[in-house]
C-alpha cells in the first residue's frame, strides 16, 4: 500500500488546522490592539497556511490520492482558552503554535525535502520551508513583545505549560513506520528519523523560551 497521499492528506489537514488556529490568533491580537506590523504579519501568515493547504491537497493527487473532501473536526479548529486573560492566551498559543511548533517544522520539513524527489513534492516542501523560517520569527518576535504586558508570576506559568509541551516532544516516538524508496521519492521518512529530529529541538527550544520568558522580569 502507497503511504504517500494518506501522509500528504495529513499535512493539508494540518496547514489547514494551522489556518484556522492563526485566524484565531489574529483575531484576539486585533481586539488588543497590536502593532499593525504584527496584526499584517498574522495575515500574512493565514494565506500562507491556506495557500501550503492547497499546495499538499496537490501533491496527494499527484501522489495517487482521490478528489474526496478531508474530514477536519470543528473541535480541533480553535485554540481553547488556557488563560483568564486575552495577554495570557495569545501568549499560549503563540508558544505551542509558533516558537515550539513551526521552529520545529523547520526541521522536519528540512528533513522530508532532502528525500523527495519527485518535483511537486520538492517544490511544495522548499515553499513550505521557506515560509515556517519566517512563521517561526513571527513567534519570537510576538513573544518577546507582549511578554512584558504580564507579571513574573504569569511568567512561570507560561514557562510552565511551554515546559509540558518540550516534555511531550522528548518523548516523541513514531518509530513504526518505515516507507518505501518509492514514498522517500515523495517527501517520506521513517518515524524513527522524524522523531530524533524533533527530540534534538528541545534543548535550544528550551533555552530559547526561558531566556525571552523571563527577560527583564
Amino acid at each position: 500500500m502507497n503511504s504517500a497521499p494518506s501522509i500528504w492528506a495529513d499535512r493539508a489537514c494540518a496547514e489547514y488546522r494551522s489556518a484556522a488556529l492563526t485566524s484565531q490568533l489574529l483575531h484576539r491580537l486585533l481586539i488588543l490592539g497590536a502593532h499593525p506590523k504584527i496584526v499584517q504579519q498574522c495575515t500574512q501568515i493565514l494565506e500562507d497556511e491556506l495557500k501550503h493547504t492547497d499546495l499538499c491537497r496537490t501533491v496527494f493527487l499527484e501522489a495517487g490520492g482521490d478528489a474526496q473532501p478531508f474530514a477536519l473536526k470543528a473541535e480541533e479548529l480553535s485554540y481553547p482558552n488556557l488563560g483568564n486573560s486575552l495577554v495570557m492566551n495569545i501568549l499560549f498559543s503563540t508558544i505551542e503554535l509558533f516558537c515550539i511548533g513551526e521552529t520545529t517544522a523547520i526541521a522536519l520539513f528540512r528533513l522530508f525535502r532532502g528525500y523527495a524527489k519527485e518535483p511537486i513534492a520538492h517544490s511544495t516542501l522548499t515553499t513550505i520551508l521557506a515560509d515556517e523560517v519566517r512563521h517561526s520569527q513571527f513567534g519570537w518576535t510576538v513573544l518577546a513583545e507582549i511578554i512584558q504586558l504580564v507579571s513574573s508570576a504569569q511568567r512561570q506559568e507560561l514557562m510552565s505549560y511551554a515546559d509540558r509541551i518540550l516534555t511531550e516532544l522528548s518523548n516523541f516516538h513514531n518509530t513504526d513506520f518505515v516507507p518505501t524508496q518509492q514514498e522517500q521519492r515523495w517527501g517520506l521518512c521513517s518515524g524513527s528519523e522524524q522523531a530524533r529530529i524533533v527530540q534534538q529541538t528541545v534543548p535550544d527550544l528550551r533555552k530559547k523560551l526561558h531566556r525571552i520568558i523571563f527577560e527583564a522580569a
